[in-house]
């Protein structure tokens, strides 16, 4: 994720942390923290590791400087500025806290708050925090819904028994398991399937360690889904609409012929998936996405 050229830019993640006000009706916080070694109050962010995805640093990062587990809503818009002669690129999440792990050992910050996103105005200290407090405001409504293509399976040619019950390859169980990250950085709690093995083993880890079940559903089979096409996009359209209206976070696992048809459920257009490749869509409450989409390319040289 991270180069040493000095024209790439240095990537970074992090997070609005929003909560309902525990004393104000109708208002909410945001959570910010005080960096001693600049002097300024800020929204939680940090450098990504390598290896890492965007969204799996901004989780981390708010954890490391906060002590606060979160799981990711909408995004948010990236800023960009020089740092040390070379472009940095933050990119940013709404967030909303899932526990609290207590105080965190983080040198960078002293102090942690939830303030009222109001008081945010004037204690943070940068003018593009508090845009993106505001921009948090109108966004978080919005829910990540996860349009995956599964992990590598086994050629077909190599496979003489009914399709439906072709396997992942190792790889391909590898990147089942690299998908953990993603989907527990966006607090999927919603699984659903194909009836195809590669596509349920895809998913199957991840629902696995959050206590959930593949749900296997016939429209987004690949045989089913060429016969009656209709079928696999209402179906999608569906489970974005309650995505959205129950703000259930969603990850549906597809085959390639099927995905554009996915994919037109949700307003998007078609592109290029590999295998385990992610697209997050946000969408609002009638199941549409209403921002621009992140892909996320499953990277593995073995």
């Amino acid at each position: 994720m991270t180069s040493s050229t000095s024209t790439s830019p240095v990537l970074a993640a992090g997070a609005v942390v929003l909560r309902p006000s525990p004393t104000q009706a109708g208002t909410h916080e945001v959570l910010v923290v005080h960096r001693p070694g600049y002097d300024d109050w800020s929204l939680p962010k940090g450098h990504v590791d390598p290896g890492e995805s965007l969204p799996v640093t901004a989780v981390r990062e708010v954890r490391e400087e906060t002590g606060w587990v979160v799981r990711l809503g909408a995004r948010l818009d990236t800023s960009a500025y020089p740092v040390n002669g070379r472009p940095k690129e933050v990119h940013w999440w709404v967030a909303v806290p899932v526990a609290d792990e207590g105080p965190a050992p983080d040198p960078e910050t002293d102090e942690v708050r939830w303030v009222a996103t109001e008081e945010a105005v004037s204690l943070l200290t940068f003018e593009s925090d508090r845009r993106l407090v505001d921009q948090a405001m109108e966004r978080g409504r919005l829910v990540p819904f996860i349009v995956v293509r599964h992990g590598k399976a086994l050629a077909r040619a190599k496979w003489s028994q009914e399709d439906r019950r072709r396997p992942l390859t190792a790889r391909g169980h590898r990147q089942s398991l690299a998908l953990i990250a993603l989907l527990t950085a966006f607090g999927v709690r919603e699984v659903v399937s194909s009836r195809a093995v590669r596509c349920i083993d895809t998913l199957a880890p991840y629902a696995g360690l959050a206590g959930l079940q593949v749900r296997p559903l016939a429209a987004l089979d690949e045989d089913v889904a060429a016969s009656e096409p209709a079928a696999a996009t209402a179906a999608t359209g569906d489970l974005a609409v309650r995505a959205g209206t129950a703000s259930l976070p969603t990850a549906v696992c597809g085959h390639r012929p099927v995905l554009p048809l996915m994919l037109a459920a949700l307003g998007l257009e078609d592109r290029l998936f590999g295998p385990a490749d992610s697209v997050v869509a946000y969408v609002s409450a009638d199941g549409t996405s209403q921002l621009a989409p992140d892909h996320f390319v499953f990277s593995d040289d073995a």
